[in-house]
């Protein structure tokens, strides 16, 4: 089908190549730039609050988001996403700093990322684009992200990359708890 096709779109050079080593054209289109205004109104949740950006997928370390969660009960961790998709008995594994949004409409998710003082999105996944992290960069928020060399490269300002472990989340959160306005303007340089 790829070699069929007049053009496969693909958001990575890795998966270009691997279009090309079918016989396919690819074209690289990145997730294009968001125009999301940082300043509209923001939903803010307790004094350090951290927004996960999740779906419950399996590529996703929810497990570990929930005990770094219970390592700092100091920071509220909002998990967007419908709990439904999550594992069952997730709900009442959950620490009380973790607060299920489900899934919201477009005005209150913003709301929720504009009063997040960190965005966490996470993949198990090499070469995954994150969504939630171009949210993150429109948005000037700092950003949490995994450590895959296309999030490093995308992604190189304003951002903590981590190797998916509780103790990596809990240690990215207390950085940028340390340093607030240097991520922020960081990450607003990077947009």
């Amino acid at each position: 089908l790829a070699r069929r096709a007049r053009v496969n779109i693909v958001t990575n050079e890795h998966m270009a190549a691997i279009i090309r080593s079918w016989g396919g054209r690819a074209v690289l289109v990145q997730d294009l730039a968001l125009d999301l205004d940082p300043a509209g109104p923001a939903d803010r949740l307790g004094a350090f609050h951290v927004v996960f950006i999740c779906t419950h997928s399996v590529d996703e370390p929810v497990a570990e988001v929930v005990e770094a969660a219970r390592r700092r009960p100091d920071v509220t961790f909002s998990f967007t996403g419908d709990p439904a998709y999550a594992p069952s008995g997730f709900r009442q594994s959950l620490p009380a700093n973790v607060v299920l949004t489900g899934f919201t409409p477009d005005d209150e998710y913003l709301r929720l990322l504009r009063g997040a003082d960190a965005v966490l999105v996470l993949t198990r996944e090499d070469h995954t684009m994150q969504r939630g992290a171009y949210e993150a960069m429109a948005l000037e928020k700092p950003l949490i992200t995994s450590h895959w060399d296309l999030l490093r490269t995308v992604f190189g300002r304003g951002t903590v990359h981590v190797d998916n472990s509780p103790e990596a989340i809990v240690a990215a959160v207390d950085r940028i708890r340390r340093q607030p306005d240097l991520f922020r303007r960081e990450m607003a340089e990077l947009k």
